[in-house]
């Protein structure tokens, strides 16, 4: 079985409401790179300095897997 490390990682989420913001915030803590969209582009660039990087729209989300 392969053990997949935060490093090696991607990941990509869509919708940063209270339950969205709380488990991107989690997964940041712990190492992954994550990708993230919200109808809100503010919500997306205040976790630009935990290192989740904002995409425009899903389908740049969707190339970016």
């Amino acid at each position: 079985m392969k053990i997949l490390a935060a490093q090696h990682v991607k990941l990509g989420f869509i919708g940063l409401g209270n339950m969205g913001n709380r488990i991107v915030q989690r997964l940041l803590a712990h190492g992954y790179k994550l990708f993230v969209f919200d109808r809100n582009r503010t919500k997306a660039e205040a976790l630009v300095p935990n290192g989740a990087v904002p995409v425009n729209d899903i389908v740049e989300h969707a190339t970016q897997m």
